[in-house]
């Protein structure tokens, strides 16, 4: 990674990351449990202890003059808190590794979902590297400040909507009336919540980057005005998994991803000669162009 951006600091910073790592997947099976005994509160009380330790943590450490390592420590100390809270939460042991009858289509289903989480997560950082590696620090960091509040909609709605709809989904018979009544029921309150909120933010784009940022972040408002038209179909888009995934069909899903890895990268690639502006408006155009193909 140093010698890809030409910046040796973003070794040590990288290897101080990976802690994270580790602390955030001793708790994931906790979490899982509670998640499926729909202890949704209890999970998000977690998170938001998590998050709160996080942004304590970093300011403490960066009026102490620590500078980017004050955000290293908060990321180690949201996953610490997070690890020991679930742990708290859900009183499940682990015991020795033996056989036991399914585990096999289990771990088929589990690796398969991995699999798509890696496919979307390259997929969804290429662009920091392009912008990055073709346009420096200082446009990354505007193009990421814009893509974090654009993408900040689906991951504070369709994030905990996952978890509350896969275990609901996954009650229901596929073909059934009631399987069908929830998923459209849940789709049509994002559609009104997600193009109302994305009309508005793109409206108020620049204002609202500049009263909460400051002007030195005007450049990351103007990226935004072209995320705004995409916040919406965004929010729809996210929904399409939640069916592969409650019907079982998770390598459909894969295959699925390999479309939309491959037609997104190709947008982005196309888009890096307008800079960041190009980047946003090929991810907007991207989620409008996958939308209906993916359902």
């Amino acid at each position: 990674m140093a010698r890809f951006y030409g910046n040796q600091g973003i070794q040590s910073v990288a290897v101080a990351m990976s802690i994270t790592i580790f602390l955030s997947s001793i708790s994931v099976i906790h979490l899982a449990l509670l998640r499926r005994a729909m202890h949704y509160s209890a999970v998000s009380a977690n998170v938001l202890v998590g998050r709160a330790v996080s942004v304590v943590v970093a300011m403490l450490l960066a009026w102490a003059g620590w500078g980017l390592w004050a955000l290293v420590a908060g990321s180690v100390a949201q996953a610490l808190t997070q690890s020991i809270g679930a742990w708290t939460l859900c009183q499940w042991i682990p015991s020795r590794p033996r056989r036991v009858a399914g585990t096999g289509s289990m771990v088929k289903f589990g690796l398969n979902i991995y699999a798509k989480y890696c496919l979307h997560y390259f997929g969804r950082n290429m662009d920091n590297v392009l912008v990055g590696r073709s346009f420096g620090a200082r446009s990354l960091g505007f193009y990421k400040k814009a893509y974090d509040i654009f993408v900040l909609p689906a991951n504070q709605l369709n994030g905990p909507l996952w978890h509350v709809a896969v275990s609901s989904l996954s009650r229901f018979k596929p073909n059934s009336a009631e399987y069908r009544r929830y998923f459209l029921g849940t789709l049509s309150v994002l559609a009104f919540a997600g193009m109302g909120v994305g009309a508005d933010i793109t409206l108020v784009a620049k204002d609202l980057i500049r009263l909460l940022l400051g002007p030195q972040w005007d450049e990351a408002g103007r990226i935004f005005v072209f995320f705004g038209p995409g916040i919406g179909v965004m929010l729809l888009y996210g929904t399409h998994g939640w069916i592969h995934v409650t019907i079982g069909r998770v390598d459909r899903w894969i295959r699925w991803g390999v479309v939309e890895f491959v037609a997104t990268g190709l947008m982005l690639l196309l888009a890096l000669r307008w800079g960041p502006v190009g980047m946003a408006i090929a991810w907007t155009a991207s989620y409008w162009i996958l939308v209906m193909p993916a359902f």
